[in-house]
């Protein structure tokens, strides 16, 4: 099945094309050509009519959207979540957790691991987020303090069984959090700098571990721009 898509305005990284065509064969990007030249066949084609076409975003850090947030933990939340992203150009996302008990995160994380067990035709879940609970109870925000905690590798390792945890944000002045981050780097997981009080030494001595970004930054720039 080929079908192409004219007329578009085509915008990527470090490329913006007014008046471009876009040819997919069995869901894979197989061409771009310039409007006006010579355009292949296909059994499907979409005038775009000028409008922008761009690869569908990746949103690493969403709590939830449509009145549901990711740790309610419902099939429900999850498929309006997946559905709301995708009418926001969002076609994949990390579920992102609040600082809850074990149990509670148990059940977000085994309602996500059924969904992407389905291969729906929404949104896509990559993965988990974990923001908590292993946060400054100074920096906690709006975090809930009651179910704080010192990191604890093997409580990730828990989480990660139910369903794969590729980014774990928490605060890196923590006791142990230095030996948390070296673990995280092993199992291939983010670590990131999140609700911090670290010294400028720490987030240093952290950086050279492996702490590759700052939540904040990340958050502004694309969370903001997802709309949630």
């Amino acid at each position: 099945m080929k079908t192409l898509i004219k007329n578009a305005r085509v915008i990527s990284p470090d490329t913006d094309l007014p008046s471009a065509s876009v040819l997919i064969e069995n869901e894979l990007i197989t061409g771009l050509y310039s409007t006006g030249g010579r355009e292949p066949s296909a059994d499907k084609i979409i005038d775009a009519g000028g409008s922008m076409l761009m690869p569908g975003f990746i949103d690493i850090h969403c709590h939830g959207c449509g009145g549901y947030d990711f740790c309610d933990g419902t099939p429900e939340a999850i498929n309006t979540i997946a559905r709301k992203k995708l009418e926001e150009g969002v076609t994949s996302f990390l579920g992102t957790t609040l600082t809850a008990g074990e149990a509670c995160l148990s059940t977000a994380l085994k309602t996500a691991a059924d969904y992407i067990a389905t291969g729906g035709d929404d949104a896509k879940i990559a993965g988990i987020h974990l923001e908590g609970p292993f946060f400054n109870q100074e920096c906690v925000g709006a975090q809930n303090p009651a179910f704080l905690s010192k990191p604890d590798i093997d409580l990730v390792k828990r989480l990660d069984a139910i369903c794969p945890v590729r980014k774990i944000s928490y605060s890196i002045e923590l006791a142990g959090a230095m030996e948390f981050t070296r673990q995280l780097v092993e199992l291939g997981i983010m670590p990131s700098c999140a609700h911090s009080a670290a010294k400028y030494a720490e987030f240093k001595t952290a950086v050279h571990i492996s702490v590759r970004m700052r939540s904040i930054v990340i958050g502004m720039w694309i969370i903001r721009a997802s709309g949630c």
